[in-house]
């Protein structure tokens, strides 16, 4: 398959706290048309996605990671968290017998 074509997407993991400790989460996917428009839409959730936390942002600092990851780091006033937004594609969708499935919307 063309690197270009398939479902491609841009995925968010989030930090978040658990009942002992902080767990990862993947937040929303964001669907896109193609890997290039996949990764226009990180760069954008990268400075406008806004989590749970911190509640009061004082900061966010965005670092790229090879061609397809960016990792931010979110400060707030008394505590930091960080979030990963990775470029997908859709490799496999499948039904619980292993069919192919159908209407893919971006979801987890």
């Amino acid at each position: 398959m063309d690197e270009n074509q398939g479902r491609w997407a841009a995925m968010v993991e989030q930090s978040q706290s658990g009942q002992d400790a902080y767990v990862w989460a993947v937040g929303p996917i964001q669907p896109a048309d193609s890997r290039d428009h996949a990764r226009a839409i990180a760069a954008e959730l990268a400075k406008t996605y806004r989590p749970t936390h911190p509640r009061r942002l004082r900061r966010r600092s965005v670092f790229q990671h090879g061609e397809d990851t960016l990792f931010v780091l979110l400060e707030g006033m008394s505590s930091k968290f960080h979030l990963r937004i990775t470029v997908v594609r859709l490799v496999a969708d499948l039904d619980a017998d292993g069919r192919p499935f159908e209407g893919w919307t971006g979801g987890p």
